[in-house]
């Protein structure tokens, strides 16, 4: 193995091309300076961007479908951004020198949408479930579209509470498309050594990720966090769920179309 810009990879190429020394990672680079753009414009202009690009629960009002695409690029907050853009940084210039910049893009928008997909089919059936509870409780439709709309709920009916927090809550962030990267990463890169601003102690990405994920879907499972409130945990584990689709089925291609050219290790 050779480190090249601090990022290991394999001595023999992927497919049947010569190995090129290192590009700028223009993708990479583009999607932070897009992200941190549209974050200062919120911050420093007031700009309600977030109302228009997040992804809105598809039975609110303001729902348009663009904002599976729109709400990636949009966060709430500075930690929010920060934490996000550094792993963008990290592992998307190292991904996108093993795919070049065409599949950077390709791979990470469809993470981001995918996994916003699968989180809002998740929540809908989550949804779907409570209202058919309150509707068997005796409230009216007009009733509960009432409550919803005004983000209220009545207490001794818990699940009114349940399906207000669905149908109010907008996702924005590119978590989903960040946690299908660091998946990749750890698939194509299982033994580089990794650590967390937290934990300065080097960790095999092929046991650091896996121990991430858990995190997550412990969060997901018992809704305790280790990093606050207001997490899409379960769109965290979509995003690694397809980022390990994808790396699968590109190492599947790669192996069928140049069987004697090895992956990257």
């Amino acid at each position: 193995m050779t480190a090249i810009d601090g990022v290991q990879r394999p001595d023999s190429p992927p497919v049947n091309r010569p190995i090129r020394r290192p590009v700028l990672p223009i993708v990479t680079l583009a999607l932070i300076l897009t992200n941190v753009a549209l974050f200062l414009g919120i911050e420093l202009f007031q700009q309600p961007l977030i109302e228009t690009l997040g992804l809105h629960f598809p039975k609110h009002q303001d729902f348009a479908w663009w904002q599976y695409a729109t709400h990636m690029f949009i966060h709430d907050g500075w930690m929010h951004v920060l934490l996000n853009m550094m792993v963008l940084w990290v592992f998307g210039r190292a991904l996108e020198q093993v795919w070049g910049h065409a599949l950077m893009l390709i791979f990470y928008v469809v993470m981001g949408i995918g996994a916003a997909l699968l989180y809002v089919q998740l929540n809908t059936w989550l949804f779907n479930q409570a209202v058919e509870t309150i509707l068997a409780a005796g409230l009216s439709p007009s009733e509960l579209q009432q409550i919803l709309a005004n983000g209220q709920y009545i207490p001794v009916i818990e699940e009114t509470a349940v399906a207000t927090r669905y149908y109010n809550t907008t996702m924005v962030g590119a978590s989903g498309a960040t946690f299908g990267l660091l998946v990749c990463f750890a698939v194509l890169f299982p033994n580089y050594k990794l650590m967390l601003l937290l934990l300065p102690v080097p960790i095999a990405a092929k046991i650091l990720v896996p121990l991430l994920v858990a995190m997550e879907l412990f969060s997901a499972i018992t809704g305790q966090s280790l990093f606050g409130n207001n997490i899409a945990h379960g769109a965290h584990l979509a995003g690694a769920l397809l980022g390990l689709t994808i790396i699968s089925l590109w190492l599947t291609l790669l192996r069928s179309s140049s069987p004697e050219q090895k992956p990257p290790q």
